[in-house]
């Protein structure tokens, strides 16, 4: 204000926003990703999620080796599918092809369980759940009275 606190006219106004209204009327800027998901939902693309992934490889799996040689096509070539299948379709008839279809079955299924031995090599392990003796009892005793004496 003006000439401080003491000095207020009563035509400055100390709230220049009316109730419900706001200093930026066109509100926040859209952020970059939220304005491309707008246009993208717009466009009618949907999101790829983890399983709507797995779904398509597991699609693409199934198929032909024509139509996954079609869907891979050439960088030249134009087609309709998602450049996640054409890349894949691409690489699984390339030299990698079988590592490739390993990745899709551990994407679309999950890996197989593994189990790893670390301590029995092979054996089993054998655990003894027994009351203790009288003498394991005497000394867990004994430290448990030090331990309350702070000995």
């Amino acid at each position: 204000m003006p000439g401080g606190k003491a000095n207020i006219n009563p035509d400055d106004n100390p709230k220049p926003w009316q109730k419900g209204q706001s200093g930026n009327p066109n509100g926040r800027p859209v952020k970059l990703f939220s304005h491309l998901a707008r246009e993208f939902k717009e466009r009618g693309i949907e999101r790829a999620t983890a399983t709507t992934v797995a779904e398509a490889y597991e699609y693409l799996l199934a198929l032909p080796l024509s139509e996954i040689i079609a869907i891979g096509g050439t960088p030249k070539e134009e087609n309709e599918y998602p450049a996640i299948l054409r890349i894949a379709a691409k690489e699984m008839t390339g030299k990698r092809g079988i590592e490739i279809v390993k990745e899709m079955l551990d994407r679309a299924h999950g890996r197989a369980k593994q189990s790893v031995d670390h301590t029995t090599k092979g054996e089993g392990l054998n655990f003894s759940f027994n009351a203790l003796s009288v003498q394991e009892k005497e000394v867990m005793l004994e430290l448990i009275e030090k331990s309350k004496n702070g000995a």
